[in-house]
């Protein structure tokens, strides 16, 4: 448990045991690149980087990508109450932006960015994003109105995220 604070001792772990797939929260990416020490290492084993938890800027990945020549960068988006409703997949080289989009939902998932009044956003508009599908929460523990407050229009299958986002003109 101790070792994951040292971003180096886990950048030998990856190299002396030849990890291929390592799922886990964005910063510690983000760590990793900046005091992993990785330039000292062969990381040829890593396959797949699947990365969450909050934003990322693309210079990391770039950065990562150079040592991590073989991986595969994804970033997934998604809550305690509905796990990872969407997915990124991070070309090489990542491209003109500064920070990773959280990608498009996942098939069981349909999304939507709504304004305060509960109506779609326009391409470009900033809106909290919605979700409904089959595998949401059920309810909060003990708690009806957080469970009402998070639905869409009395919705059981629905849920209200909280967060912000934006969908790209295309």
């Amino acid at each position: 448990d101790q070792e994951v604070l040292f971003p180096d001792v886990v950048a030998g772990i990856i190299e002396k045991h030849g990890i291929t797939v390592w799922q886990g929260a964005a910063s510690f990416l983000r760590a990793l690149v900046e005091g992993g020490n990785l330039e000292r290492r062969q990381l040829a084993s890593v396959r797949f980087f699947d990365f969450f938890g909050e934003r990322l800027p693309v210079a990391i990945v770039e950065r990562a990508q150079r040592h991590f020549r073989k991986a595969h960068f994804c970033n997934t988006y998604g809550a305690s109450e509905a796990f990872w409703m969407t997915r990124y997949d991070e070309p090489r080289p990542p491209g003109a932006k500064s920070e990773l989009p959280i990608g498009e939902p996942y098939g069981a998932f349909k999304l939507s960015l709504l304004d305060r009044q509960g109506r779609e956003v326009d391409a470009g508009e900033t809106g909290e994003i919605c979700v409904e599908g089959p595998v949401l929460l059920d309810s909060y523990w003990r708690d009806p109105e957080a469970t009402r407050a998070a639905r869409l229009n009395g919705n059981p299958n629905s849920f209200r995220t909280g967060d912000l986002a934006r969908r790209d003109r295309k």
